[in-house]
């Protein structure tokens, strides 16, 4: 019996979600509007999983119709880890993900004892967020004696755009960083898997799009200097699908000890300057 948390925080959503196999319970909170939303989408291999709550397979398209959970009028505030929050604040990443773990194994049946790996997106992605999703992984997987297995954001959205959008020939993946800072990365799919064309790196000005994207479009966060002709698609990739593809590749025995489940960074890829200091005679 094969069990797989899966852990994504690195972009906008909050995500958790366990695969045990081939069921997948799923739960995605979007902290910026306050809501959870139900995704949908196919397994690596195989049948789509089967579902059994109020989410499914971690990958939203923009275009996509799906009905969400809101809180009533009425309902108190949501308790975080520092307690009440405020009424007009929306909860953070790392005030809702440990709830939303206890809650994918209480809707499973599970405990946390018998998991075998925790996948998580390991990056690019936003500094803070992929290393919590990391410290979470570490932490659950240690604790129950498991292994985990890091999984790449840039591949992840690639692997959604095949599954949601059914782009047959290639597919440019953005993630914002911070301010005009986007990670670029490029995918062939022609034979319906990913295969790395442009790595991943960190820009701040376009590069020669016609070059670098191959006339595939950009998956994911568009960039403000991104050509105005060029075709985007926004999509939202959930824990279910790194729950998925951690499955995978926990099978292939490409699973880790917990301390070498680390975030992935890139050249540039760090939010802090070095100091400049005044010698004592400058005033």
């Amino acid at each position: 019996m094969t069990c797989i948390l899966g852990i994504e925080t690195g972009r906008g959503a909050c995500s958790a979600a366990l695969y045990v196999n081939g069921t997948l319970h799923e739960d995605t909170h979007f902290p910026n509007r306050g809501e959870s939303a139900p995704n949908s989408g196919n397994s690596p291999s195989g049948p789509p999983p089967k579902r059994l709550d109020q989410s499914a397979a971690g990958v939203s398209g923009r275009r996509e119709t799906a009905a969400r959970r809101q809180d009533s009028p009425g309902e108190r505030p949501r308790v975080g880890l520092h307690g009440q929050l405020a009424a007009n604040r929306a909860p953070a990443h790392n005030e809702q993900i440990l709830g939303l773990v206890d809650a994918v194994f209480a809707a499973a049946g599970r405990s946390s004892q018998q998991l075998d790996a925790a996948a998580f997106g390991c990056g690019p992605g936003s500094f803070t967020g992929i290393r919590l999703a990391a410290s979470v992984a570490q932490a659950v997987a240690l604790a129950a004696g498991a292994q985990v297995v890091p999984i790449s954001s840039t591949l992840a959205l690639a692997v959604g755009a095949i599954e949601k959008l059914h782009l047959d020939q290639g597919v440019v993946v953005g993630i914002r960083s911070r301010r005009e800072a986007f990670y670029l990365a490029s995918f062939a799919t022609g034979d319906g898997r990913p295969r790395p064309r442009q790595p991943d790196q960190l820009l701040d000005a376009c590069p020669d799009w016609a070059a670098f994207s191959d006339g595939w479009p950009l998956v994911g966060d568009r960039p403000p200097w991104l050509p105005a002709a060029a075709a985007h698609f926004e999509l939202t990739v959930g824990a279910g699908l790194i729950a998925r593809l951690g499955a995978a590749a926990f099978a292939a025995g490409r699973g880790l000890v917990p301390e070498l489940g680390l975030p992935t960074y890139v050249n540039g890829d760090t939010p802090w300057r070095p100091a400049v200091c005044k010698r004592h005679d400058e005033g």
